[in-house]
C-alpha cells in the first residue's frame, strides 16, 4: 500500500479554513448552505457547504472564477 502525498501547506480547496476567514457559526445548519462570504482583504470567496465526508457544515475556499 502507497502513503498519500503530502499537502502543500496553505488553503486547500474543499480542506477546512484556518486564519482569518467567516464566522464558522454562520455555517450550521442546511438553511445556511449555499451562503458565500467574501474576505475583500484577502480576496477569497467562502462558500457554505455540506461536507459529506465528514457529516459536519463547513466554509469552503471556491476556486477563482466561480
Amino acid at each position: 500500500m502507497t502513503e498519500a502525498p503530502p499537502r502543500a501547506d496553505g488553503p486547500q480547496l474543499g480542506g477546512p479554513v484556518k486564519g482569518p476567514g467567516p464566522d464558522p457559526d454562520e455555517c450550521r445548519g442546511p438553511t445556511d448552505v449555499g451562503e458565500i462570504h467574501h474576505d475583500e482583504e484577502q480576496d477569497i470567496w467562502y462558500e457554505c457547504v455540506f461536507d459529506q465526508r465528514k457529516a459536519v457544515y463547513t466554509w469552503t475556499i471556491l476556486p477563482p472564477g466561480d
